[in-house]
């Protein structure tokens, strides 16, 4: 694969990425429209800073690898495996945002680092 190519793959998994956490965040604001002062475009503007932020900590790894020319991205291996990476990282922060999106009615916020440790703390997490 040469480095067009890469580059070519890379905005069109960053893009991806974006696209299905935007699609998340819509699907939130669906469920909980009466909840926001703001109007649907306010919300959708400041989440995507935000969810430009999020893709690229998530991603991050997987931008650097396929972002450098490195000699061992040319092993259909290594390719695929990166798919796989990109793929499992997607996917489990997509849960949590759709776990939040029920989750937000009881606690009015979205769930944080705090909300996190609050359930593993008691050990809540295997109950609900």
């Amino acid at each position: 694969m040469n480095y067009k190519a890469r580059l070519k793959f890379l905005l069109f998994t960053y893009l991806l990425a974006l696209f299905i956490f935007t699609d998340a965040r819509i699907v939130f604001y669906i469920y909980h429209h009466s909840r926001f002062e703001g109007g649907f475009w306010t919300c959708l503007f400041y989440g995507i800073r935000f969810d430009i932020v999020a893709a690229t900590a998530l991603n991050g790894l997987f931008i650097l690898l396929v972002a450098f020319p490195f000699s061992f991205l040319h092993s259909r291996v290594v390719r695929v495996s990166l798919k796989v990476i990109f793929m499992l990282v997607n996917s489990i922060a997509l849960l949590g945002n759709f776990v939040d999106t029920a989750y937000f009615p009881y606690t009015l916020r979205r769930s944080t680092a705090d909300t996190i440790s609050f359930f593993i703390e008691k050990n809540d997490a295997g109950t609900l």
